[in-house]
């Protein structure tokens, strides 16, 4: 056979399959690809509110694929300063959607990353933000809607700040979000991009109290996880058998037919043996286990509720724990699996 002959026909069907995938790459991603698509579960377009409404929902899922993701740039080339402090950041992934926000020092702020480095100058602080402005994947003037234990409001990027290590997002907020920073010393919300202004949501659950029974009921539930804890429970050396204890939690809400979650947690040592059982009670006594889905922490203590995705069912605000670190932690409550699961963390601490 003619060998040029060959040779010309390999590079024909190198040429028409690199024509194809060229064709190709202006395509739609398959809806089905999980790498090409956004974060958000699909669940959260079909589940309507308690009230009925399904426009909340669809507005979150729909939104937050149409918000802004700023590229990050191939080569990077930053003033002396600011290159050097950009080596101590680090930020959450660049198409991340949600995060976690909280009140610190009487403002509301979104923590978006890490900073590893002190800011001891004026000159240190000019070159941080100039850092911020080309690597950071939240800008200012980015749009977020953030969902509290109040209900929901449009926020913008107005600046940023460091908060203990963490890189966070100041905001201009509404008044009301503005002075419940101020006044609440707890208070968690979640956070997601949006490239729209939505009107205002107040939220109509009471978390302040529930009937007797319920506490009644939790009492009972509590005792018998602590049991099942204990009875599953390895053996312990002595060291950790010496500092085994029950940490219990709970938070009041509107968790569809359940008024309370319960977490009960057996620990030894410093988070070095955990074990943890979680239970939603409801005002008829009835009490569902939920399984607790957090990779990173397997302890929790409850510390309000909220319906952190604007699903018209409540979810919890949590500090999670491990062996020498925490955070705070959004679980998203999963009706239909009976779980609870992570929406976001941030403002995370680590001891040596």
């Amino acid at each position: 056979m003619d060998l040029p002959r060959i040779r010309r026909a390999c590079i024909l069907m190198m040429i028409l399959a690199a024509c194809a995938r060229s064709r190709s790459s202006g395509e739609a991603p398959a809806e089905d690809d999980p790498l090409a698509n956004d974060t958000i579960p699909a669940s959260f377009v079909a589940v309507t509110d308690a009230s009925g409404d399904t426009e909340a929902v669809i507005e979150l899922a729909t939104d937050s694929l149409r918000a802004p993701v700023h590229p990050q740039p191939r080569f990077v080339v930053l003033p002396p300063i600011a290159d050097t402090l950009a080596k101590y950041m680090v930020f959450a992934a660049r198409g991340q959607s949600w995060y976690a926000a909280s009140a610190r020092g009487k403002r509301m702020l979104i923590d978006i990353g890490r900073f590893d480095g002190k800011l001891t100058t004026p000159a240190h602080k000019a070159a941080f933000r100039e850092a911020i402005d080309v690597i950071s994947p939240v800008r200012a003037g980015d749009r977020f809607r953030l969902y509290g234990p109040w209900g929901s409001d449009t926020v913008t990027v107005n600046g940023f700040d460091i908060w203990n290590g963490r890189i966070v997002a100041t905001l201009a907020a509404p008044p009301r979000v503005d002075s419940l920073a101020r006044v609440k010393q707890t208070l968690i919300a979640s956070a997601v991009r949006t490239d729209s202004v939505a009107e205002p949501v107040t939220g109509r659950c009471r978390r302040d109290s529930v009937p007797e029974e319920v506490w009644l009921h939790a009492g009972f539930a509590r005792d018998s996880v602590e049991q099942a804890l204990r009875d599953a429970s390895i053996r312990l050396p002595e060291r950790l058998q010496n500092t085994l204890r029950v940490e219990t939690s709970h938070a009041i809400g509107c968790f569809a037919d359940s008024r309370m979650l319960l977490i009960v947690t057996l620990v030894a040592g410093n988070y070095e043996y955990v074990r943890q059982g979680a239970v939603a009670v409801s005002d008829s006594g009835g009490a569902v286990p939920l399984a607790v889905l957090d990779p990173r922490f397997r302890a929790h203590v409850a510390l309000h509720a909220l319906d952190a995705d604007g699903d018209g069912v409540d979810d919890v605000a949590m500090r999670g724990r491990a062996e020498r670190l925490g955070a705070t932690v959004v679980l998203r409550y999963n009706l239909v699996e009976k779980r609870l699961e992570r929406l976001a963390t941030g403002f995370a601490w680590e001891r040596n």
